[in-house]
């Protein structure tokens, strides 16, 4: 019978057509795809398809290059260069640890402990970059669990270098070497015939004492006195008698800029 062009016909035709897509696999809307609901019309729907999620954004694309921290002897002062490619990473803290210590040694008269205890005075500190600052409840520093000098040197180091090797850029390394330059500038600029001088190494030892009380090595609220080793004995301060040390309670400082 030709059911073309009379109303019945297309009803008979679409019924025709929803039986054969029950019995049919490509009428299977959980194969494929779904028939068309149009009178008279067998056409396939396009499946839907999933949007692809979104990946996080990366800051750089390319390693970033070898930074090591430099002595600078024309200068008497620690800067960042480039180092030679695809130095390893563990080259790169020991070189970089082995220049601060040099530094240090040949900038001021000063055991470099002392300067290293006032570096971390100043480091460890709630407003300082990552991965040393953070919230004043528990701030970056408190993951240091070291218990002496040189281990609080490598974590300054280290985690100044971590931050850059995650590419978040190089400012934390540029912040610590700021102030190492810092702390000896104002050892160097110590004279031992004012009051001035007096003041100023008073301000030092508080800070280097902060420095210890962060890092954990003294006690936070007790009274500590400074070793004999790490005070700042030049010139003894002519007409004083010179003690084995001195007793000192830790209190909050002004910052050094």
């Amino acid at each position: 019978m030709n059911y073309l062009h009379t109303p019945r016909a297309s009803i008979m035709l679409q019924a025709e057509a929803s039986t054969k897509s029950r019995n049919s696999p490509i009428g299977d809307s959980n194969s494929f795809g779904a028939l068309s609901t149009t009178p008279g019309i067998t056409s396939l729907k396009a499946p839907r398809l999933k949007r692809p999620s979104q990946k996080r954004v990366q800051r750089y694309y390319l390693n970033p290059k070898p930074i090591l921290i430099h002595h600078n002897t024309e200068t008497h002062k620690l800067c960042l260069i480039e180092g030679p490619a695809n130095l390893h990473q563990s080259f790169v803290l020991a070189m970089s640890t082995s220049a601060i210590q040099t530094f240090l040694k040949a900038a001021a008269a000063v055991h470099p402990h002392r300067l290293i205890y006032c570096t971390a005075g100043i480091v460890f500190d709630p407003s300082s970059p990552v991965p040393f600052g953070g919230s004043r409840v528990n701030p970056g520093y408190t993951a240091f669990e070291g218990s002496s000098c040189d281990t609080l040197l490598e974590y300054l180091v280290s985690s100044a270098y971590t931050v850059f090797w995650n590419r978040y850029g190089q400012g934390t390394l540029e912040f610590l070497v700021d102030k190492l330059n810092q702390v000896v500038e104002f050892h160097g600029h110590l004279s031992t015939d004012s009051g001035t001088a007096r003041r100023n190494k008073g301000m030092m030892d508080e800070l280097m004492l902060q420095g210890m009380k962060r890092a954990g090595h003294i006690p936070w609220r007790k009274a500590v006195m400074i070793p004999q080793d790490l005070s700042d004995m030049r010139g003894d301060f002519e007409g004083e008698e010179c003690v084995e040390g001195v007793y000192f309670t830790p209190r909050r400082l002004r910052k050094i800029t």
